[in-house]
């Protein structure tokens, strides 16, 4: 007996649904390890009696672009793409080399009452300024405004470093370091003084800073080197 045409049909339309529930593939992002540190070599400084005289965090980074406004998108779509203004969509790049800018939008159904539906997308600037879409395979008409900055995640071995200004009795600073791994629970804190009148050039785990000036309240410095 043979076999009904209609199975392979209906097998087919299970494949495409279960695909369609699992939802599309958002390329890998081209992220790579990196510190950022807070001031920068060189910068002269104040900072009060329990704020952060140096910090310095490590993690995954890479070029995104950021809405700088609120805008929209395929307006003669059916569900236009608003794109939320602060939002940053992350460099990627498919299995073939081009280069995408991933993250979350909003779908907004014009004809059901304004209904939002957060989705993940990816956009590419064409050399008009209008912006394509990777999943929709379309190009919108609209122009939106998107600045390039530096985007960063954390990552399994991510590790944060401050150095905090906690007072002054005569000549001599008190400052507290912290070092945060990986999450919050596992901090470790330790307090340091020195005497800037034997020396105004006082450091810690590679970070070293020039005090300018010193009161009771607050404290004026220079960055000479930051964390190792």
């Amino acid at each position: 007996m043979d076999k009904s045409p209609l199975l392979p049909c209906i097998a087919a339309l299970m494949l495409n649904a279960c695909a369609a529930l699992q939802g599309p593939t958002v390329p890998e992002p081209t992220l790579s390890y990196a510190a950022q540190a807070q001031p920068s070599v060189g910068e002269v400084r104040s900072a009060e009696v329990g704020e952060v005289l140096l910090a310095a965090s490590y993690g995954l980074s890479g070029v995104a672009l950021r809405a700088e406004d609120a805008g929209v998108l395929c307006r003669d779509l059916s569900k236009q793409i608003e794109v939320p203004p602060g939002h940053e969509f992350v460099q990627s790049r498919t299995p073939d080399g081009q280069v995408w800018y991933c993250g979350r939008l909003d779908w907004v159904n014009s004809y059901a009452g304004q209904e939002r539906t957060p989705i993940d997308e990816c956009l590419r600037r064409l050399e008009d300024g209008r912006w394509s879409l990777y999943f929709n395979d379309v190009i919108c008409p609209e122009t939106v405004n998107l600045t390039e900055v530096r985007h960063t995640a954390a990552s399994d071995d991510a590790r944060r470093q401050e150095l905090v200004f906690t007072g002054r009795s005569g000549s001599q600073l008190f400052l507290q370091y912290t070092q945060v791994l990986g999450d919050t629970a596992a901090v470790q804190r330790k307090d340091v003084r020195f005497d800037i009148a034997d020396d105004p050039v006082v450091g810690i785990e590679g970070a070293r800073i020039e005090i300018l000036e010193l009161n009771s309240l607050a404290v004026r410095y220079r960055v000479l080197s930051g964390f190792e």
